[in-house]
């Protein structure tokens, strides 16, 4: 099933152009946001996610030496230059791979912007914003 996954979160990000990764300190933070309807129903139904062109998903793990780490991991969304606010992720964990995945709305043309506090379980807080312009390519 990660297997399933990882391809299709490849070829979300791709068509989305919505992956970034950052490195901070030993961390490496990888996160993905992209329209929910890229997703297949498969994937969809396996991860209890709506797939429509008004929501989208967020996705973000956390690596240290090349190994997941458990995080606490708090969320915040906004529309460009608006107030944030929180987006509840929960953990989902195949094969030993950690990920925290969450979704929220969205309207075509739309720009979000995130910020995320992560707190490995073995490391102190890090900070991670970034903006994404999504397209629900009709």
């Amino acid at each position: 099933m990660i297997r399933r996954l990882a391809f299709v979160l490849l070829l979300v990000a791709g068509l989305a152009q919505a992956q970034g990764q950052q490195a901070v300190g030993d961390y490496q933070v990888y996160y993905s946001a992209f329209p929910s309807g890229f997703l297949t129903q498969e994937v969809a139904r396996d991860y209890g996610i709506l797939r429509s062109r008004t929501r989208g998903v967020l996705l973000v793990s956390v690596k240290r030496a090349g190994q997941p780490v458990a995080a606490r991991i708090e969320a915040q969304i906004g529309p460009g230059g608006r107030s944030l606010q929180p987006l509840e992720l929960r953990p989902v964990q195949t094969d030993g791979v950690i990920s925290y995945i969450g979704s929220f709305a969205i309207a075509d043309g739309e720009s979000r912007q995130f910020q995320l506090r992560i707190t490995p379980a073995d490391g102190e807080p890090l900070n991670i914003a970034f903006s994404q312009q999504f397209f629900d390519g009709r």
